[in-house]
């Protein structure tokens, strides 16, 4: 529809252009007004320019149409997301879709839902990752290992208060890329991802205790969490070694993979 109303504006502005040009051009000479059987005053006859006057009014005419129809088109989908928008809010305890993934995507169904342009898209991706990358090097300077034994290693975490600086720089970031509603909506409306994958922003003190087995001549994980404070919680996953929780395991430990 842009493209259709720029094609309408470029025609209009040419044909306005080459009824400058020709009103300004010479008068015919009086044998070729004979020669043709009728009386005009320049190149183009009264009735000529009369028809070329009606066409810009009309042309005219229709780009204000198309432009108030694409003002309605914006107006309309801005409802729909405010609906939308209003509807999350109130629901999204019960709704919990999740934001973005371990590789800081956001997710088709939360770009859908914030109906996401590429480019917004894009930036929350940045982003994510930008403030995720600072979040570990605080994390890992938090960090001191608490036990080890041939089969397990435990770890504590403290909790510090520059993730909550972070976690107050990303939601800028966010509220510039796609407006404060939907970074609302974003941030608010999935707590667990933003637990699991920004560790709460190191809100809490936690606890990570990682023990292996071998079976079938492979190393078998369990991977405990304990988040100590109001928001805290426990987490026990069994199997293979996270991504995440691999460089918690000691040195040439024996089974690692």
């Amino acid at each position: 529809m842009l493209i259709f109303l720029g094609l309408l504006v470029l025609i209009f502005g040419s044909g306005v252009a080459v009824g400058l040009f020709m009103s300004g051009a010479p008068a015919v000479s009086g044998a070729s007004e004979k020669s043709t059987g009728r009386s005009s005053s320049g190149f183009f006859s009264s009735l000529e320019a009369q028809d070329r006057v009606e066409a810009n009014t009309l042309l005219s005419f229709r780009i204000r149409e198309l432009e108030k129809e694409l003002s309605e088109q914006k107006k309309d989908q801005g409802a729909i997301l405010a609906d939308r928008m209003a509807f999350i809010e109130k629901y999204h305890q019960q709704i919990g879709i999740q934001p973005f993934d371990q590789n800081m995507k956001v997710t088709p169904q939360m770009a859908e839902l914030l109906g996401l342009s590429k480019e917004e898209k894009q930036a929350v991706e940045q982003h994510l990752a930008e403030i995720k990358s600072e979040l570990k090097k605080m994390e890992d300077a938090d960090t001191a290992l608490t036990k080890q034994t041939d089969n397990s290693v435990s770890y504590d975490i403290a909790a510090d208060k520059q993730g909550d600086t972070l976690k107050d720089k990303l939601r800028g970031f966010l509220a510039g890329d796609m407006g404060d509603d939907k970074t609302k909506v974003f941030m608010d409306g999935s707590s667990w991802s933003f637990q699991s994958e920004f560790s709460s922003f190191l809100e809490d003190k936690r606890q990570i205790e990682i023990s292996w087995t071998q079976k079938s001549g492979s190393p078998v994980y369990t991977v405990k969490q304990i988040s100590l404070g109001p928001n805290g919680f426990n987490t026990s996953m069994t199997g293979s070694l996270q991504p995440e929780f691999q460089k918690y395991l000691p040195t040439g430990a024996a089974t690692a993979p």
